[in-house]
């Protein structure tokens, strides 16, 4: 019989937390490509950790035991039923793709830089779904197989194979990044095997090389670690400084219940969700180094959702709210408590790039690790 071990959050809290601090220090030290910011950028993000730390604080005030888990026998075929059918349903995706047709170059170069969507071989209601559906099982598996230590000699395998077949086919990165952030605070938690950390290194380097071929590879980290994960300080910046910035209209809370905005712009058919407003709004060009334009793509931060909602209140309330639920989650005596911990921590990880909030397939995995949380029973079983 063979245990899963859950621990308190505060190992994984610490580090989210000595993230966080290290890219505004990055851009304080003005390593990047796009400057410092202003004090009233530094202050919104210094505001929102203190306000964790605040709500989160109590955690300390009480010794948290460990807890165990066992993973019921008969539960591991339904568990990897859906797995293999994600799997299968990928590889489907890519066959029907024209990515065997025209070569990985050709179809990297069609989806990502000119954006010839046809090349997928679905419909954009097809698109959607597949994000929303599959989006979240990927993150879901990652997290049950990371804390099975039945299989424990195949997880790094049964992890990647999904994760290499999503970002193949839609030509992205970013689950590989949740993929490397998930299995880093696993590693952190648990006994830390540099040998797997030093594998990881190593893919995700050669992995920018061959984003930015002809590129050295100190020229590499800096465009794909410091820039990547400092450029959302700076659009903030840009929009707080700039008043008449679509930034600063109030949406009281809209920004971040993005479900509910999507459902209330349905059912008011003239109205324009507030998140396509703002995705597309962050794709318009920022001229944020000697008024060159820069195309940013997605970087719109959670500083962004949260101070769109509640301007410079938004930094104290979301974080004492998210410091306040991890508080919680520590004393939960459910294995479910501590995946959806690992969850929103995986998420505020990559929160200075992206805000989570804007992800409708984020929301969806909530509803995914809410539903295992009511059928906990039939796949775990507490030990002590």
């Amino acid at each position: 019989m063979k245990l899963i071990k859950i621990k308190s959050n505060h190992s994984i809290v610490l580090i989210m937390l000595a993230w966080w601090i290290l890219l505004l220090f990055m851009n304080y030290l003005n390593v990047g490509t796009y400057g410092r910011v202003s004090d009233e950028t530094y202050m919104f993000y210094i505001s929102m950790i203190i306000s964790f730390l605040i709500g989160y604080s109590p955690s300390f005030l009480y010794k948290i035991r460990n807890k165990y888990f066992i993973f019921k026998n008969d539960s591991k075929k339904i568990i990897f039923s859906f797995y293999y059918l994600m799997n299968l349903i990928l590889i489907l995706l890519i066959l029907n793709s024209q990515l065997l047709n025209i070569g990985f170059e050709n179809y990297f170069i069609g989806v990502r830089a000119l954006h010839e969507f046809s090349l997928l071989g679905i419909s954009t209601l097809q698109d959607n779904l597949i994000k929303l559906i599959i989006v979240p099982c990927l993150i879901f598996f990652i997290l049950i197989f990371s804390y099975i230590k039945d299989y424990i000699k195949y997880n790094f395998i049964i992890l990647v194979v999904p994760v290499i077949l999503y970002s193949l086919f839609f030509q992205t990165n970013f689950m590989i990044s949740y993929l490397f952030g998930l299995l880093g605070l696993y590693m952190i938690e648990n006994k830390i095997n540099y040998k797997i950390i030093f594998f990881l290194i190593t893919i995700l380097v050669l992995s920018a090389m061959n984003r930015g071929r002809g590129l050295e590879i100190l020229e590499v980290l800096h465009r794909y670690f410091i820039d990547y994960f400092t450029l959302g300080f700076n659009i903030f910046d840009y929009l707080l400084k700039n008043e008449s910035s679509f930034m600063n209209d109030t949406t009281y809370g809209m920004s971040t219940l993005l479900p509910l905005d999507h459902l209330l712009s349905r059912l008011f058919s003239q109205s324009t969700p507030i998140w396509f407003e703002n995705s597309n709004m962050l794709n318009d060009p920022f001229p944020l180094t000697d008024n060159i334009m820069h195309q940013p793509n997605a970087f719109g931060t959670i500083g962004f959702t949260l101070y769109k909602d509640f301007n410079y209140l938004g930094s104290i309330l979301g974080g004492l709210l998210f410091g306040f639920i991890m508080f919680l989650l520590n004393f939960t005596s459910s294995i479910s408590g501590k995946f959806l911990s690992v969850y929103l921590v995986l998420f505020s990880l990559l929160s200075m790039m992206v805000s989570p909030f804007m992800q409708l397939w984020f929301w969806m995995g909530l509803i995914y690790l809410t539903i295992l949380l009511i059928f906990e029973r039939r796949f775990f079983e507490r030990y002590n």
